[in-house]
């Protein structure tokens, strides 16, 4: 299982604004309330996805993200699983809007023996790079 805790922090917010997801699969979103980050749309093949409480499994303030957004205890987040048959499951985040560069992260946890693909276009259809996603690195919590 990959759990992916999506946040945002504009520069006008005083800490970290976590997403709200909603996932009555295979298609749902992803909202920012008051913040000024752009909605998703969220689509997965992953097998009965959960939204995740955040109560036992979170990202505390010590953590390189936690530091940059907040501790996510008590912030829900998508609990992705492989796809039907065990096989890889893809999920897609689109924007409404593209997002103001630096105004928002991402984190995945629990990847101990999973494999990962991140991939990002921009808005005129090319594929970003990860320095231009901003990418900051990896770290164990």
């Amino acid at each position: 299982m990959t759990a992916v805790p999506l946040v945002a922090a504009p520069a006008f917010a005083a800490g970290g604004a976590y997403g709200d997801w909603t996932l009555p699969a295979p298609t749902g979103s992803l909202s920012f309330p008051g913040v000024g980050l752009p909605n998703a749309v969220v689509t997965t093949d992953s097998t009965s996805p959960p939204v995740a409480s955040g109560q036992s499994a979170f990202l505390n303030p010590s953590t390189p993200f936690g530091q940059a957004y907040g501790g996510s205890r008590g912030r829900p987040y998508l609990a992705l699983r492989t796809a039907a048959g065990a096989t890889p499951s893809t999920t897609t985040i689109t924007f409404d809007t593209a997002p103001p560069a630096g105004t928002w992260g991402f984190a995945l946890g629990d990847v101990d023996a999973d494999h990962v693909h991140i991939c990002a276009t921009g808005p005129d259809g090319v594929d970003l790079t990860p320095a231009e996603l901003g990418f900051q690195g990896a770290f164990n919590y």
